[in-house]
């Protein structure tokens, strides 16, 4: 339904202080990065000065390398479907992604929310990654003390540790603990000072032909689900592994009642499905009560062919969620097979 020709889009996250405008600086002004769209709250927080060229309209700004700043002063799904309408009639310059960032307060559920339950953004736009940035100095006591911080990192594809230069070996490894705490099968990363990692902005996590990415962020969770367990705050996490294949009608039976019953409570769920009579395994990626359509992979990304699904949710029991995927097992096959 959706084509390959849609514009991705990278949502930048991160609490007060984390570092984001520093990053978003440093890649933008990066050598051959290709034109991007970056869209903020409020341009007097992101200090691109130096890069500016000229001011288009009230809320456009052209940089130097081709890029294109915008400021939001409304609903962010209306800003996307106007800055896609001027890009289609040539008023805007050809880009190659949209970075949102934004503020250190926002709880990002909303705003991935907003971007899904849209068809219009979802025929335009592909969210293809959400990068939380963790300050490892005071990174463990903001995810304790702000839940908005905490769910940043549940829902992030992969977080940055920042200013691991000013915190010492105990603190880094203390902020990471957490984080996975949080987001057992999240992709974690350290921020070297002076360096670039271009791929916090273009890699495709959410993408069905990244085989090994999907691969890596369930790794965690091919362990042990026990291990998943962990608490942070209300935030927790679980996984439901089975060694024998599943049907559709256990995991549509599972997701619906899921949804009727935590739907704004999940925060994040994602994992890679071995259905009963299929030659490949199929991706399961749902965010409170959207899903995407499931979706084969070409093939089976290692030897291990187990379902595995890796579930974040704000204020539920592990053992509800995984009472409710038992009873969906046991439930009899509408064709009486």
């Amino acid at each position: 339904m959706f084509g390959n020709d849609r514009i991705p889009i990278v949502l930048l996250t991160g609490h007060l202080g984390s570092g984001k405008t520093t990053l978003l600086n440093d890649y933008l002004s990066a050598a051959d990065v290709e034109p991007a769209l970056v869209i903020i709250n409020e341009f007097g927080e992101v200090g691109l000065d130096h890069q500016l060229v000229r001011q288009t309209s009230e809320n456009i700004i052209l940089l130097e390398n081709g890029c294109i700043c915008c400021t939001v002063r409304g609903d962010l799904v209306d800003t996307l479907k106007e800055l896609h309408d001027d890009l289609r009639s040539g008023k805007l310059a050809p880009f190659k992604r949209v970075v949102i960032e934004t503020t250190g307060l926002a709880d990002p559920v909303p705003v991935v929310h907003g971007m899904m339950n849209d068809f219009q953004i979802m025929l335009a736009y592909e969210l293809t990654s959400i990068v939380a940035l963790v300050d490892a100095v005071n990174g463990c006591s903001v995810l304790e003390r702000y839940p908005e911080a905490s769910r940043q990192v549940a829902l992030a594809d992969r977080v940055c540790i920042t200013k691991g230069d000013l915190a010492d070996a105990g603190a880094i490894d203390r902020v990471q603990r957490a984080v996975a705490r949080i987001n057992p099968s999240v992709d974690m990363t350290r921020r070297e000072l002076g360096l670039m990692d271009r791929s916090l902005f273009e890699r495709r996590f959410h993408s069905t032909t990244g085989v090994s990415d999907i691969e890596h962020w369930l790794g965690r969770a091919a362990g042990s689900a026990a291990s998943l367990h962990g608490a942070g705050g209300a935030i927790r996490s679980t996984a439901i592994i089975r060694d024998r294949p599943v049907t559709w009608d256990t995991v549509s039976h599972w997701v619906d009642r899921l949804v009727a019953r935590y739907g704004p409570n999940l925060l994040r769920v994602k994992g890679i499905l071995n259905i009963d009579g299929a030659d490949r395994p199929s991706v399961l990626h749902g965010i409170q009560h959207l899903f995407h359509p499931p979706e084969e992979l070409p093939c089976w990304p290692s030897s291990d062919h187990r379902t595995r699904i890796v579930c974040i949710v704000d204020g539920i029991a592990p053992e509800e969620i995984q009472a409710l995927f038992a009873e969906a097992e046991a439930m009899p096959s509408p064709m009486g097979v």
